[in-house]
């Protein structure tokens, strides 16, 4: 990246904790590095689950060189971490949970913010809330961020359920898009949260079973990436 380049930056942001907001930073952080790409994590969330994660996966020696991590608690904190990533290709931020000032002036400053959602209906009312406070806000301040909800944590037949085609109608009808590529639900996606590393530095996984979930992340950056080109 050339020193006067700006980082891609991508907010993951929900109210609802368990909607996989921290997973999907690792995973997106974990597919970004094994192309190359320097990637800067910025962690809001009070939990701390991204800064447990990341702390565990350097502590075993898992964590790959190009992915560093910064907490920030306050706008400010936002700010400088921001701009000490300022040479990174991508910039990740786990938002505050609470859809905070914080967290809705850090969503409106990026490329894309991403909203993990459940086919469970408290999962879309929480993601619908999200995605409304964050429109209302874009359209006072002019943003151009891209707002896309992200189906999570998916099992095969959730798909042709009633659950998951009611979930896409409330969206839709809330003027709401998502991404095609869904998230499906796999046990190594929760094992990463135990500091086993990411898709491409866990240790002791078939290669099989890797390969899929590489896959499915692999085809959801492509698809990111191709949306935010097409914005251009």
């Amino acid at each position: 990246m050339s020193d006067d380049a700006v980082p891609l930056v991508i907010t993951v942001a929900t109210r609802k904790g368990g909607s996989g907001k921290s997973t999907l930073v690792r995973l997106l952080a974990g597919e970004l590095a094994s192309r190359g790409s320097s990637v800067g994590l910025i962690d809001g969330d009070r939990q701390g689950t991204l800064s447990n994660w990341f702390e565990k996966v350097k502590a075993n020696g898992r964590m790959p060189s190009d992915i560093d991590l910064v907490k920030v608690v306050s706008m400010e904190d936002v700010r400088s971490a921001l701009a000490r990533f300022a040479g990174k290709d991508a910039v990740l931020i786990d938002s505050p949970g609470e859809l905070n000032m914080v967290a809705v002036s850090v969503a409106m400053s990026s490329d894309i913010v991403l909203l993990p959602v459940r086919s469970q209906q408290d999962d879309t009312d929480a993601g619908l809330e999200t995605f409304q406070r964050l429109q209302e806000t874009k359209s006072q301040t002019g943003s151009e961020a891209i707002i896309r909800f992200v189906f999570n944590d998916i099992q095969m037949l959730d798909t042709k359920s009633k659950g998951f085609e009611r979930a896409c109608r409330s969206l839709e009808s809330a003027g709401g898009s998502w991404l095609t590529t869904l998230i499906a639900s796999r046990q190594m996606f929760k094992e990463m949260n135990d500091g086993a590393g990411t898709l491409y530095t866990m240790p002791f996984v078939s290669e099989e079973t890797i390969g899929k979930a590489r896959g499915n992340v692999r085809v959801l950056v492509d698809e990111i990436g191709a949306l935010l080109e097409g914005a251009q």
